[in-house]
């Protein structure tokens, strides 16, 4: 991923509030509000515009991530009609500061989001998929950097929905254990082989050692 200088502006100086988002030399904004404060956000500017926007807050059932992922040509308009969903307690909302996102460009980003999303698998999401749409192949570059700007933004606003989960790291397979074949000079009692089952031990003595014989 691509370094980036963030400007992050909080407008009551509560991180947890409403705030905007942007990065150097990047076309984009991203604005994001508790619930508490959507009047506040529902009366920004920048949501006259089109745009792509996510709804966050726990599932009903089972008190799980959730997530509603979607687009609008006018995005105020589309979250005023998003007020009768009871799950979601937050909202981030991309837009283009130049007004340069068509329909065509934030329904490429609404099916690139679920997909992103539904690949981490950290969120249960509203919609299974979305219509996407059909790009020149600049346009379709043009939104996969814009799209690379919403996943460094999205941490940073403080939801996890691209980010990958931590794994664990591999076990080692106890299947195939080193072995110390040891032999007799001829006459003596037969050599034996000794398979270790585990070479950790206290001052350089082993400890938990498993042997079977036998004959070489």
């Amino acid at each position: 991923m691509a370094s980036a200088t963030i400007k992050l502006f909080l407008p009551r100086g509560d991180a947890k509030s409403l705030r905007t988002a942007e990065i150097s030399n990047w076309t984009g904004k991203a604005i994001a509000a508790p619930r508490t404060e959507l009047d506040d956000l529902l009366a920004r500017d920048e949501l006259s515009n089109a745009g792509v926007y996510i709804l966050i807050g726990p599932d009903p059932q089972t008190d799980e991530p959730f997530a509603y992922i979607g687009e609008a040509e006018i995005i105020r308009d589309r979250l005023k009609q998003h007020k009768s969903k009871e799950f979601w307690v937050s909202a981030i909302v991309f837009v283009s500061k130049d007004e340069s996102l068509t329909k065509a460009h934030v329904r490429y980003l609404e099916k690139k989001l679920l997909t992103e999303a539904a690949a981490v698998g950290k969120f249960k999401l509203d919609q299974n998929s979305a219509g996407g749409s059909s790009l020149p192949e600049s346009d379709r570059e043009d939104m996969e950097v814009f799209f690379s700007r919403i996943r460094q933004l999205l941490p940073v606003l403080g939801s996890d929905l691209l980010v990958p989960a931590a794994q664990a790291p591999e076990r080692p397979s106890l299947g195939r254990c080193p072995f110390l074949s040891c032999q007799r000079r001829r006459g003596s009692r037969p050599a034996y082989r000794r398979r270790l089952r585990h070479l950790q031990g206290v001052d350089g003595r082993p400890s938990g050692l498993a042997h079977r014989h036998t004959p070489s």
